[in-house]
Order: C-alpha cells, then sequence, then structure tokens
C-alpha cells in the first residue's frame, strides 16, 4: 500500500485566512482588555468618590464637634458661675486684643474684598452693556493694600506659629518626664510612718521594709513600659518630625473619633493624600508606633495608679496589723494583770463563802423550826376545820334526807289521792255503763216482743248518747290500771334512792390530798380566812406541789397495791 495514502485528502494552509483570523482575535482580545480597563477605572473612580463622600462626612462630623465644643466654651464662659474669668486681667486683656486684630483683619482684608467683588460685578455689567468703566488705578491700588495687609497678617501668624511650637508638645520633647516619672516622695518609706504605734522597733522595720518589696516591683514594671516608649519614640523622631507627627496624632484621633472600624484604613488612605512624600508603608508604621505608645502611656497611667492603690492598701494592712498587735500585747498584759487580781480576789472570796456557809446553815436551822412550828399549828387547824366541815356535812345529809323523806310521803299521798279519784271516775263511768247496757236490754226485749207480735221488720231506735263513746272496756280498764302502777312504781324508786355520802368515792382519798405540803397550806389559809391576799399568794408561789399519782396513770401492779392498802 502506497504510504502516500494517508495524506491524500489533506490540504494546504491557507496563511492569508489564518493571519486575517489572528488579526480577528487580536483585536477581539484587545477590545475586551480595554473595556475591562474602564471597568476598573470606573470601579476606581467610583471608589474615590465613595472615599472623598466619607472623608468629607468625617471631616464635617469634625467640624460639627468642634463648633460644638467652642458652643458648649461660651455658654460655660456666659454663665454667671463662671463670669469671674472674665473679670481676670490677662484674660480681659487677651479678649480685648483677639476683637481688636479680628476688625483689623475685616478692615485689611474683608471688606476690600467684598468691595472689590461689587465693582467688578458693575464692571461686568457696564461692559457689557458698552458703557463706560471707570479707571482701574483706584481699585489696583485697594488690591496691592489687600496683599500687603496678607503679607503682614501672614508674617504675624508665622510668629505665632514659631512660638507656639516652643510652648506646645511638651510630651515629644520630654516623652518620659510626665507619663513615666514619679516624685521621691511617692517611694521608700513615708516619714510618718516611723511615728506609727508598734509593740517593739523591730516588728514595725519588718512590716515597713514591704515599701521597699512593693516599690521594686512597680518601678521594675514602669521602667520597662518606659524603655519600650522610648524605642518607639526612637523609632518616630527619626524619620519623622515634630510638626508631621503632630499632625498625624491629629488626623489619627479625628478618623479613630469617627470612622468607626474602618478607621485606620481611611485615615491612612486620607494621609496618603495628604502626604504625597510619603510611603502607605511610612505612614502605617507611624501610625502603630503612636497607637503602641499611646498604649504604654496608658498602661505606665494605670502602673501609677496601681502602685498608689497598693501603697494605701499596704499601709491599711501595716496598721491594722500594727493595731492587732499592740492590742495583742495589751491584751496580754491585762491577762496578767487580770490573773494578778484573781488570785487576791480567791483568797477574799474564800472566807467570803465560809462565813456565808455558816450564816445560811444557821438560817436553814431557823427556817427548819419556824416550818415545824408552822406545820404543827396547820395540823391542829385542819383537824379543827376537819371536825367543822363533818358537823356540816352531816347536818346538810340530815336535811336532805328529811327533805326527801317529806317529799316521799307528799308523793305517795298524791298518788293515793290520784288514784281515789280515779276510781271514783271509774265507778261512775260503770254505772252509767251498766244503765246504758240495762235500757239496751229492756229496749232490745221490746225490740223482740215488737217483732214476734207483728210480723214486719222494725230497725231499733236508738238514742244518742255521748256518754257511750267513753264508756268503760276492757281494755281502758287494763290501760289505766298499768298506768297507776307505773306511778306508784316510780314514787317507791324514789323513795328507796341511796344518799350520794352512802355511794362509795371514786376521787383521791383525804390521806392522799393532805399528804401534798401546798393542800395543806391551802386549807390553813382557808381558815385563818387570808387565803385572797397577796401574803397567801407569795407563800404559795415558794412551795411546790406534790400532786399524788392518777389512777388511770398507774399500772396494774401499782393499782393492786393501792386497792390493797385501802382494803
Amino acid at each position: 500500500m502506497d504510504s502516500r495514502s494517508r495524506y491524500r485528502n489533506l490540504k494546504p494552509l491557507d496563511y492569508d485566512a489564518l493571519h486575517e483570523l489572528t488579526e480577528h482575535f487580536k483585536s477581539k482580545s484587545k477590545h475586551i482588555e480595554a473595556k475591562i480597563t474602564a471597568l476598573s477605572e470606573a470601579r476606581q473612580q467610583m471608589k474615590n468618590a465613595q472615599l472623598l463622600k466619607k472623608l468629607a462626612k468625617i471631616w464635617r462630623e469634625e467640624y460639627i464637634r468642634l463648633r460644638g465644643e467652642e458652643r458648649k466654651a461660651n455658654l460655660s464662659i456666659q454663665d454667671p458661675s463662671h463670669q469671674w474669668i472674665l473679670k481676670v486681667p490677662i484674660i480681659v486683656h487677651t479678649i480685648e486684643m483677639l476683637e481688636r486684630e479680628q476688625r483689623e483683619f475685616q478692615d485689611a482684608l474683608l471688606k476690600p474684598v467684598w468691595t472689590l467683588r461689587d465693582d467688578l460685578k458693575y464692571w461686568i455689567v457696564r461692559k457689557k452693556e458698552g458703557q463706560p468703566v471707570a479707571e482701574y488705578k483706584p481699585v489696583l491700588k485697594v488690591v496691592r493694600d489687600m496683599n500687603d495687609a496678607i503679607g503682614k497678617l501672614w508674617d504675624a501668624l508665622k510668629a505665632e506659629e514659631i512660638s507656639c511650637k516652643h510652648s506646645d508638645n511638651v510630651e515629644l520633647n520630654s516623652p518620659n518626664e510626665i507619663a513615666f516619672s514619679i516624685s521621691q516622695k511617692s517611694m521608700g518609706i513615708p516619714d510618718e510612718a516611723w511615728q506609727w504605734p508598734a509593740p517593739n522597733d523591730e516588728f514595725l522595720a519588718e512590716l515597713l521594709a514591704e515599701f521597699i518589696h512593693v516599690d521594686v516591683l512597680f518601678f521594675n514594671r514602669l521602667e520597662y513600659a518606659r524603655v519600650e516608649y522610648e524605642q518607639m519614640h526612637a523609632k518616630v523622631t527619626e524619620n519623622w518630625d515634630k510638626e508631621e507627627v503632630n499632625r498625624m496624632d491629629y488626623f489619627w484621633d479625628v478618623f479613630r473619633r469617627h470612622a468607626g472600624n474602618n478607621g485606620k484604613k481611611l485615615a491612612v488612605e486620607f494621609l496618603s493624600r495628604v502626604c504625597v512624600n510619603r510611603s502607605v508603608a511610612e505612614i502605617e508604621c507611624l501610625i502603630t508606633c503612636r497607637m503602641r505608645q499611646n498604649l504604654l502611656k496608658d498602661q505606665a497611667t494605670t502602673i501609677k495608679r496601681s502602685w498608689v492603690k497598693a501603697r494605701e492598701d499596704l499601709t491599711v494592712r501595716i496598721k491594722a496589723s500594727l493595731l492587732q498587735a499592740v492590742e495583742l500585747v495589751a491584751q496580754k498584759r491585762l491577762e496578767k494583770e487580770q490573773l494578778r487580781t484573781q488570785r487576791e480576789l480567791c483568797l477574799l472570796l474564800q472566807e467570803q463563802v465560809a462565813a456565808y456557809r455558816a450564816m445560811k446553815t444557821a438560817l436553814r436551822n431557823q427556817q427548819l423550826e419556824t416550818e415545824t412550828t408552822r406545820l404543827a399549828k396547820l395540823r391542829d387547824i385542819h383537824k379543827k376545820q376537819a371536825r367543822i366541815d363533818a358537823a356540816h356535812l352531816l347536818e346538810a345529809e340530815k336535811s336532805r334526807l328529811y327533805t326527801a323523806q317529806q317529799t316521799r310521803l307528799l308523793a305517795r299521798e298524791r298518788a293515793e289521792l290520784e288514784a281515789k279519784q280515779m276510781y271514783h271516775h271509774l265507778e261512775g263511768i260503770r254505772k252509767k255503763a251498766s244503765l246504758a247496757r240495762t235500757l239496751l236490754f229492756s229496749l232490745f226485749l221490746h225490740c223482740l216482743r215488737s217483732q214476734f207480735s207483728t210480723p214486719q221488720l222494725v230497725r231499733p231506735i236508738v238514742k244518742s248518747d255521748p256518754e257511750r263513746i267513753i264508756s268503760e272496756t276492757e281494755s281502758w280498764r287494763i290501760k289505766l290500771d298499768e298506768n297507776r302502777k307505773d306511778k306508784q312504781y316510780r314514787c317507791d324508786d324514789a323513795a328507796e334512792a341511796p344518799s350520794r355520802l352512802a355511794l362509795r368515792l371514786t376521787t383521791f382519798s383525804d390521806t392522799k390530798l393532805y399528804a401534798d405540803r401546798r393542800t395543806r397550806l391551802t386549807t390553813a389559809l382557808h381558815s385563818a380566812g387570808v387565803l385572797d391576799s397577796n401574803y397567801a399568794r407569795a407563800l404559795l408561789a415558794t412551795v411546790p406541789s406534790d400532786h399524788p399519782t392518777r389512777r388511770d396513770n398507774q399500772t396494774s401492779d401499782q393499782m393492786k397495791f393501792t386497792f390493797n392498802s385501802e382494803a
């Protein structure tokens, strides 16, 4: 097979068409690149416009803030409580000088500018109308005078700026003079600390040495912050002068105050536009260094405040420790004095106790004799009262028995009288009933005779008898007999009822009741007629009561013993 058969369908390349196609794609890609460039430029312009709007907004807010601060200052100066400021000679002289300079500035610059503006408008109008215009030499003279006034004003501002440079920016000239400095009086042991009351000088010196340790600790921390601040300050002053640093600090404060989270980015963008001869990296490095310096100054202020607070706390603790030590020493001294006094008192108390015990024994014996005599009298009084009470109870029982006997006799007589009346009543009813039966029987016989005598059956005519309803019957007679027997039985039971004194007592016996000392004393006071007096109450309050045991609280063995003893 021929090897060239594979290439027979191939055509020759058309270099002109290929070149045209290549040129077409190149032009198309250039067109796309131009579009992309235009879009990026438009986007960058939009970003720049938005950035300018943000910057304008930030500076507008700063202007509003400054105007507000100025307004507040003016209002505070005009406040009646601050009127004394306007009476200070230096401030009055300064205000008059500023007002004079303001009037001179207006006379030398503002009024000529506004006059020239009005003249130019007037000349332009007359020139358009083809009317003749006045000479320009007076106007030229006014412009020259205005330029001279501007030059003088500029020289005055330069001189004021130079004077301000020498007075301001103390922090940049001596960075560690205020924030990182501390007076010698604030360090070491206070002079008045040696006058604090202490138990001994060695203990006081040991406590006051803590001031040195605290000072060394905080001084090392402050020195470390100062060294780092000086390094940052040297790095800043190496590439930037003082005026630029002041300007950068002001701009950074403005953006930090009004820009929020994007403050650093917007500040770098704004400063890169203001400082054309500085790169963005240098501006960012300066802002970072100044932020670190401010942070170090705040840290130094915090360290000094903590230092002062630690010294105050240490002073309080040392004073408390000294006070506690002094109190402890005084307490030990007082304990020794108390121990010595206690030993002396013990001897005196022993003598007093011996004398008191002898007096107490004699008094107890005397009270025992008095109590024995009093109990004997009370016993006699109780026996007498018991005989009187027994006689009274006997008389009362006899009177009750006599009254009960009379009551039974009266009840028996009344029952007999009622029985007789009932008997007579029943006899009358029985007679009426027998008479009624006789009449009925005779009537019945009459009816029988009539019946047998006449063939007709005739109903008997009976007269109405009201007594027939209450006539005696067998059931009625039985009921009356039972009622009479019940009344008789009740009278007999009332007559035979035993006396309450004859019943067995279920309470405590007199022996057990009078075994209580308080009961005997109460009975004696009642017999003497002084039970209701204050003397009796006071006497009974001093005597305890020994109550006998109740039977419902006794055990079975105790109950058996009680019953056997009573039997």
